[in-house]
């Protein structure tokens, strides 16, 4: 974060803050939505009676984590990175 702050002009306004805030979680969910996509893949795989392409991502936590809602609600986060 630091090296982001170090590289912003003095004259960084609000909206532009709100800009680059926005897009930053935008690209960590997408990357997150691609993550579990992969993990409901790996899943089926090992759980034949399920196609990963008519799995809902809730339904796959739900299924994954049976009952576990910490775990369940921990899987569903999204975090923002460098």
């Amino acid at each position: 974060m630091s090296e982001v702050a170090s590289t912003i002009p003095p004259n960084f306004t609000g909206a532009d803050f709100s800009a680059l805030t926005s897009e930053a979680y935008m690209i960590a969910v997408k990357r997150r939505i691609d993550e579990v996509n992969q993990e409901i893949i790996e899943w089926c795989k090992d759980n034949s009676d399920y196609k990963a392409d008519e799995l809902l991502p809730e339904t796959f936590f739900r299924l994954k984590y049976a009952g576990d809602a910490e775990k369940e609600k921990q899987a569903c986060q999204v975090v923002v990175t460098e």
